[in-house]
């Protein structure tokens, strides 16, 4: 397949263009980015649901799903164009497009077309009736690894009564109450048991000793089943996990996603240590003991960056390692950048047209700068919005505009030390304005989130 063609297929679902994302080629719903050519013009990037995705489909179809250092432990794959054919490339498109579509969006389009995973059937209403599973076991080759699987089925379904049975990516698996608790396949050269989980094969390691395994499975040879009582374990670890996330309240919930997130947001979280070691030659413990013993707490930023150069040929490394190093001594803090120091941006699509959006900027100041404010757009136009109860005074001075897609501005609050930088960006789009307020040279982090606050209600009351 060519891009040529990727592209074709991907513009039949809907708002779909053509952009460039990371300086490369790509295809956009709504202005967020869900695949793109890769700069060797041989491969794609295809958004993912989850990591354990990620490893089952290297693992099934190794001919045409990799992985670079870069992508490791993200939710995504690379696809060899050249090797993709049209139905597996409409799985992979359709999934990325409602990753990243708004909700009403993927409503309109209705339920899922391409994922394979709406050929299911209830056992309990129909025990004969002709599973989605059958037609995979049908089609194995390998008569250990149909006997095999075809017994485990059967287990499953003993441990699991009145499930569904489906399809989920591309292997057939056992669903409770909509979430997958067992899934299992058959590859070149072995079998895979999966709990769709990244934690149930971690918290059993003991008991999986001698197995070959990995964060989402456990491969197993076809002339070797897995014991029943190893399934029935692996089973019931996952239902705990099911049930004690279902017995969180709503704002423990709220609280564990803004600490995960919190928590992503880290470089040494997001990128696993046998990535940096295999690309630099240290993991990130290695780096922090060598960056301690030169003394780079006392670096600046492009300092650091500059002695990490001597060592590692990459520029992406140069960089991750260096904010790693900060983020790690307390240097930097998550949001805060080196150049721009704490920053926060807020984006929303609204349902006007750009140029309308652009005159009631222009022509009503005081619904997005506040009451009483006058704003001349002119480069070098100072501009004041004044003091009223509760809210402080503001000014600043325009610094660039581009009639109707850009006003860059300067911005300081009565008792602010230092002004900050406010960027206005009009985006057209087909069905109305992409609107972008980006902020830099914020006072410190608990100001950045009291700026998202603001300027979310901001743009909620200029639709």
């Amino acid at each position: 397949m060519k891009w040529e063609q990727l592209v074709k297929l991907g513009c039949e679902m809907p708002e779909v263009e053509e952009g460039i994302w990371f300086r490369t080629p790509s295809l956009k719903v709504r202005g967020k980015g869900f695949v793109r050519l890769k700069e060797d013009g041989e491969s794609v990037v295809f958004m993912l649901e989850s990591v354990d995705e990620q490893e089952f489909l290297i693992q099934a179809m190794p001919e045409l799903y990799f992985i670079t250092d870069h992508y490791r432990g993200w939710p995504a794959v690379l696809a060899r164009l050249a090797k993709l054919r049209e139905p597996e490339c409409r799985r992979r498109l359709e999934q990325g497009w409602r990753l990243k579509a708004p909700k009403a969006l993927v409503q309109q389009l209705g339920p899922a077309r391409a994922t394979g995973s709406s050929n299911s059937r209830t056992m309990a209403a129909n025990p004969r009736e002709l599973q989605p599973i059958d037609a995979y076991l049908e089609g194995l080759k390998d008569p250990a690894a149909k006997k095999t699987l075809g017994a485990l089925r059967m287990q499953l379904r003993k441990l699991l009564p009145g499930a569904v049975e489906t399809i989920s990516y591309q292997m057939p698996a056992f669903k409770v109450d909509g979430k997958a608790v067992a899934g299992f396949a058959f590859f070149k050269t072995h079998c895979g048991y999966f709990p769709f989980s990244g934690s149930v094969v971690p918290a059993l390691k003991a008991q999986l000793d001698g197995y070959a395994t990995s964060k989402s499975g456990v491969t197993f040879p076809p002339n070797k089943p897995l014991p029943a009582k190893l399934v029935k374990t692996l089973v019931q670890a996952r239902l705990a996990e099911i049930a004690a996330s279902g017995k969180k309240p709503p704002a423990t919930k709220k609280a564990a996603a803004k600490k995960a997130a919190t928590k992503k947001a880290l470089i040494t979280e997001r990128v696993t240590d046998s990535a940096v070691k295999d690309a630099t030659g240290r993991d990130w413990k290695g780096w922090m003991r060598v960056l301690d013993a030169a003394r780079a707490g006392e670096l600046s930023h492009k300092q650091l960056v500059a002695h990490l150069a001597r060592e590692v040929e990459s520029s992406w490394w140069q960089q991750s390692i260096a904010v790693a190093y900060e983020q790690a001594r307390g240097k930097r803090i998550v949001g805060e950048t080196a150049t721009t120091g704490f920053q926060v941006g807020v984006v929303r699509t609204l349902p006007v047209s750009a140029q309308d959006m652009w005159e009631r900027v222009a022509a009503q100041p005081e619904r997005w700068l506040g009451a009483g404010a006058r704003l001349k757009l002119e480069p070098g136009a100072g501009y004041a919005v004044p003091k009223r109860r509760g809210v402080p005074g503001v000014r600043g001075e325009v610094r660039v505009v581009r009639p109707g897609q850009r006003i860059r501005m300067t911005w300081q609050p009565d008792g602010w030390k230092n002004p900050a930088t406010l960027q206005l960006t009009l985006v057209p789009k087909a069905r109305g304005v992409s609107f972008h307020v980006h902020m830099e040279k914020l006072p410190d982090s608990k100001t950045r989130e009291a700026m998202r606050e603001h300027w979310s209600s901001v743009l909620e009351n200029l639709a």
